[in-house]
């Protein structure tokens, strides 16, 4: 103890304003600033690892054992082996834990890194907040390095979550990065929202709600679940499914499996269904073959049972779906096409090339 404090504890308050040693001191609740600028807490509350002042780097008012505490106001409520270095800092205890940045803050769990100014970790194992106003809430090996990213939970053996866009958000789950601005991982495994092309601003609003090993790489594009999936497109949507690509600008997958969607514009569901590229094309894979667009601006429907619509099939030549069949004269309708004007034409969209009957 120094003789501010033994001087402190003898007269008490009243004597030291009065000693013209210390004139000009400064009260703020429990801390004194002294003329020759350094600073004395009176709060004597003992800490919850140990009595205050218990370990020789914890002044009076600090809990635990083997702490550090050299930030400015800094404080640490208990623990073992954390260091509070950034002015304003807090640590409530745990093990190895470092709040380094300004206002940061660490709950506890064990060697959590608070380190830019006001970032947050909750607790957890691992865990690092680097961006400004970053925020870990728990898990463990997570880092949010994004100004004012947030990660909820989660993490992972290898590499945990990781919010490196500014504004970036992972909920939970494993091993997710969120690479660019804005972008958000709701939870599942292995996800990635971002092109994770060296900027973050590149790809800005991607999102992932959850599955394994998705990707939205496009601006504002989404990825709502399923496994394997990616909108690469501008603004490109995969509703769900297995092995799915929407890499057309504005173009959808509704779901399925193995379909494309790389059309502008596009729509593309079933199974195995792909718009070759085609603008603004729908096409439904639901019957082996092709199962492709014929064109932009078509509708496309490969479906080997029929089309039904409003409970009647449409288009089906399938001679077991029929009945009431009846014998006609072949002679009267051959009469009457050879009586049809027969001639060749073409849409207006197509080539010269192309000729119809």
């Amino acid at each position: 103890m120094n003789s501010k404090s033994v001087l402190l504890g003898v007269v008490g308050l009243a004597g030291l304003l009065a000693c013209p040693a210390y004139a000009g001191v400064t009260i703020n609740g429990t801390t004194i600033t002294f003329n020759d600028a350094t600073m004395q807490s009176t709060a004597q509350l003992e800490g919850p690892q140990g009595p205050p002042g218990s370990d020789a780097n914890v002044p009076p008012g600090h809990g635990g054992t083997g702490n550090t505490v050299s930030g400015n106001n800094a404080f640490v409520g208990g623990g073992d082996a954390n260091t509070a270095s950034g002015n304003e800092s807090t640590i409530g205890g745990g093990y190895s834990n470092t709040a380094s940045g300004f206002y940061s803050t660490v709950g506890g769990g064990y060697a959590n890194t608070a380190s830019a100014t006001s970032d947050t970790v909750g607790g957890g194992f691992g865990n690092t907040a680097s961006g400004v106003v970053s925020t870990v809430g728990g898990g463990f090996n997570n880092t949010a390095s994004g100004a004012r990213s947030t990660i909820g939970g989660g993490g992972g053996s290898m590499g945990g979550n990781t919010a490196s866009g500014a504004n970036s958000t992972v909920g939970g789950g494993y091993s997710n990065n969120v690479t660019d601005d804005y972008g958000t991982i709701s939870g599942g495994q292995g996800n990635q929202a971002g092109d994770d092309a060296g900027g973050t601003t590149n790809k800005k609003g991607a999102t992932v709600s959850g599955g394994r090993d998705n990707t939205a790489s496009g601006y504002t594009s989404s990825v709502t679940g399923g496994r394997d999936n990616t909108a690469s497109g501008d603004i490109s949507t995969v509703t769900g499914g297995l092995s799915n690509i929407a890499s057309g600008f504005g173009s959808t997958v509704a779901g399925g499996r193995n379909n494309t969607a790389s059309g502008g514009y596009s729509f593309v569901a079933g199974r195995s269904a792909d718009d070759l590229g085609n603008n603004n094309s729908f096409v439904w894979g639901g019957a082996a073959g092709a199962r492709t667009s014929f064109g932009a601006d078509t509708f496309n429907v490969w479906s080997a049972g029929g089309i039904y619509l409003n409970g009647v099939s449409l288009l089906s030549s399938d001679r077991n779906k029929k009945k009431d069949f009846s014998f006609v004269s072949a002679r009267e309708i051959l009469d009457k096409v050879v009586e049809l004007p027969i001639q060749t034409w073409r849409f207006k969209t197509e080539e010269d090339s192309i000729s119809h009957i």
